[in-house]
């Protein structure tokens, strides 16, 4: 009884022992995110019924049937200089573009402690929220690990009102992550985020609210598998898969030949890719198709933008998969390289433009929209005229212009 009892205990402590062995561990060797990682993610939605699944030891948490949406991008980490916002966070290292909220999220790598977010950049707020920072995973985290942050200052108001935000990062689950594709992760260790906002007014707590997501992540990958927000208890809130997978497009790059846009790019693993769009905008926000190409099966390929008009001008690349999977490639720009031939203003415009032109004559103006579609032309335009805009959308235009010499472009914005 005595040496069965013993056996027992031994198995027991054998079977804990593989157990503990199994369980992740995220480190900041393997979990903080380096200049030059880029990850594809895709938006779409999930159910009440679907989420966010168990917590817990050996969990297989299977989202194979979530449905890709048109909504997708990639996340690029790169250097801070020069972006939108940049200045607001003069500690940041690091940082990059939310492909779905179109946000800027500034961060600093450096810690070997913990890893989130000094701030979030919106251009239409021209605000900066979350400032210091917004922890997002500590060093090393497993099953189990709880880590809070002390409280992170946003705004203050002369009224008396200002808030405070808490974070809590649990990580309560660990197992196999499936999603759609047939992609399947091991190791997986889930992280729940609790974010509590406390609105104060003249000292005293005057309301709370707390909001959660979820986090997927393994070690050696920087950034979430999956993502999974919430609004409280309300699962039925947007979900993202943040799936890091190859990328078949590569030097990416655009020129001009014989003044024409010319795109090269390069390819590799096309065996399911069915073809690639060629997209163009002229504010590098809208896109829109101006030609395909075929998938041959070379490494090497080329566009040439015959219906290019005038003015700055951006490219991406849809990968259309034959599956119906859908990812893009980074934005090429082109300049003008007579964009400062003539003069337009103001710049930006509310209701009408004028034309600051090197002589007086008759010339031929012609205006765009971003799309490429011509909006104005007039043939015998002279530098009285006045070009009205006030029933124009909002966004950027091209106007070419044309005199003895030849062709001349510059772009304004309507507001």
């Amino acid at each position: 009884m005595k040496k069965t009892l013993q056996n027992f205990l031994f198995c027991l402590f054998i079977i804990i022992a593989i157990d503990v062995s199994a369980q992740p561990k995220i480190t900041a060797a393997g979990g903080i995110p380096v200049l030059g990682d880029k990850y594809l993610i895709q938006a779409t939605y999930i159910s009440p019924n679907n989420a966010p699944k168990t917590s817990g030891a050996n969990q297989v948490w299977d989202y194979s049937n979530l449905a890709d949406s048109s909504t997708a991008g990639i996340v690029s980490m790169v250097s801070p200089s020069g972006l939108p916002g940049a200045t607001k966070f003069p500690t940041a290292n690091i940082a990059w573009q939310d492909p779905i909220q179109g946000s800027y999220i500034y961060s600093n790598n450096q810690s070997k402690t913990t890893f989130g977010e000094l701030g979030e950049y919106t251009t239409a707020t021209n605000w900066g929220t979350f400032s210091p920072q917004l922890t997002r995973v500590s060093f090393p985290m497993t099953y189990g690990t709880t880590y809070a942050d002390t409280a992170s200052f946003i705004g203050a108001t002369t009224t008396g009102f200002y808030i405070k935000v808490y974070d809590t990062l649990t990580a309560d689950g660990y197992g196999t992550l499936k999603l759609p594709h047939n992609a399947s992760y091991n190791n997986i260790l889930r992280i729940k985020v609790a974010l509590t906002l406390v609105l104060y007014y003249n000292g005293a707590p005057f309301t709370t609210t707390t909001s959660y997501f979820y986090q997927y992540v393994q070690e050696g990958i920087h950034y979430p598998i999956l993502e999974l927000s919430t609004s409280a208890n309300n699962f039925s809130a947007q979900y993202y898969a943040g799936i890091p997978v190859p990328l078949l497009i590569s030097n990416f790059n655009s020129n001009w030949k014989n003044n024409v846009p010319n795109l090269q790019w390069n390819a590799s693993n096309t065996a399911n890719t069915k073809q690639f769009n060629v997209e163009r905008s002229f504010d590098g926000k809208t896109f829109t198709n101006v030609g395909t190409v075929s998938v041959t099966g070379n490494s090497t390929y080329q566009f040439t933008d015959n219906s290019y008009q005038a003015g700055i001008v951006y490219y991406r690349l849809q990968q259309l998969d034959k599956d119906g999977s859908v990812y893009y490639s980074d934005i090429t720009k082109l300049q003008s390289i007579e964009t400062d031939a003539i003069k337009v203003w103001p710049n930006p415009s509310v209701d009408k433009v004028h034309l600051s032109l090197s002589s007086s004559g008759k010339y031929h103006v012609v205006i765009y929209d971003f799309t490429g579609k011509k909006v104005y032309e007039n043939k015998v335009f002279t530098s009285n005229n006045v070009i009205s805009t006030d029933k124009w959308s909002k966004g950027t235009y091209v106007v070419k212009v044309k005199d003895n010499a030849g062709w001349k472009t510059n772009s304004f914005e309507k507001l």
